[in-house]
């Protein structure tokens, strides 16, 4: 029986699409090779307000936000190109604990909603989008809607009722919007100001839930251009999955998968584009970085950079998934990626602003 799985040695080569090259040039190269620059300290020394002492809510400062930041250059074939940099976020415990606490099980009724809608071929939003996901459920990108800001679906009102979560929470935000309020600080971290690059606000973001089981993978993409920025928060990063073997097996060959990495471990590439006219030849190598998420990494990239998700595991091609509400939604991957857009905001309102 056939098996479905993609690796990042496969995907980064942007096989079949405009981004393609040649197997052979690709250079795999791990965060750990690389020298990381920490911007934040995990004591908040960034935090110059004066009133470290008094009890405040975690949201109100964005050196609050997180107890650490690590900036990575990605590897690029040329030197005279733009730097561009993964840049991955810890959000201190208090922040962390809340916003899963708040976001876990509505992405994993969002899921479900997507997964069973798939299954009765409705159309519409819950069903979800196809875009460079293949397989798994990716939602309408929608989720960070300013209707989720302070509202959420009548099923999910009880998704949270800890009062020490409550307490923790922003005034006036709950669910999707504390992820909205979090990527903005992010954003507030890493923008160039030298670009004259502004703050963005919730209005600036658009995002989806992802949802990937074994077998499912992105293909190689990028977000658009160089004046925007990506991000992806992992909410839950299970180990790879592979099924359990069955007498239906015995007469298929199975060595070639027995370990994780060749059937794929979740990992999330990221590589520069190459330069025109070098798109299929050349001899010079294409570097490409290789990152194992964690639960609650947030990473941001600009939204030019070429990055792929590999499968977590692999799964029986054409096995179906059964009944939405059997389904381990526990081993599934899940994380909501957003892009900002204030530039072309921005670029829309002049007009107006004109006039």
């Amino acid at each position: 029986m056939s098996r479905r799985f993609a690796t990042l040695a496969d995907l980064m080569t942007g096989r079949g699409g405009v981004h393609e090259i040649s197997a052979a040039r690709l250079v795999a190269i791990a965060v750990a090779d690389l020298s990381g620059i920490d911007r934040l300290s995990s004591d908040g020394a960034e935090d110059d307000s004066g009133d470290a002492g008094e009890d405040r809510d975690a949201f109100e400062s964005t050196a609050r936000h997180f107890e650490s930041h690590v900036e990575y250059v990605l590897p690029s074939m040329s030197s005279g190109g733009q730097t561009r940099s993964l840049h991955v976020l810890r959000l201190i415990p208090d922040v962390e604990a809340n916003l899963r606490a708040e976001l876990l099980r509505r992405a994993h009724l969002n899921a479900r909603r997507g997964y069973d809608a798939m299954e009765r071929l409705v159309r519409g939003p819950d069903a979800g989008v196809t875009v460079s996901n293949v397989g798994g459920y990716q939602s309408a990108h929608d989720v960070l809607e300013p209707d989720t800001w302070s509202e959420s679906d009548d099923e999910e009102e009880d998704a949270v009722d800890d009062e020490k979560a409550n307490a923790r929470r922003p005034r006036g935000i709950k669910g999707w919007g504390i992820l909205s309020e979090v990527a903005c600080a992010a954003h507030d971290r890493v923008r160039d100001t030298a670009l004259r690059e502004r703050a963005v606000t919730r209005d600036d973001l658009y995002g989806w839930l992802n949802a990937n089981g074994a077998g499912d993978f992105n293909k190689l993409h990028d977000h658009g251009g160089a004046e925007s920025w990506s991000g992806v928060y992992y909410l839950q990063c299970p180990a790879p999955v592979k099924p359990a073997s069955s007498d239906s097996d015995s007469e298929t060959k199975w060595d070639e998968v027995e370990d994780g990495p060749v059937y794929g471990s979740g990992m999330l590439g990221l590589r520069c584009h190459v330069s025109s006219g070098d798109e299929s030849g050349g001899d010079e190598s294409v570097p490409y970085l290789r990152f194992q998420p964690r639960v609650g990494d947030l990473v941001l990239f600009r939204g030019d950079v070429l990055h792929a998700v590999e499968s977590n595991g692999w799964a029986r091609s054409g096995e179906g998934r059964g009944d939405p509400m059997d389904l381990d939604l526990k081993s599934m991957r899940m994380s909501v990626a957003f892009n900002e857009d204030s530039v072309a905001a921005d670029r829309k309102a002049a007009p107006a602003v004109a006039a």
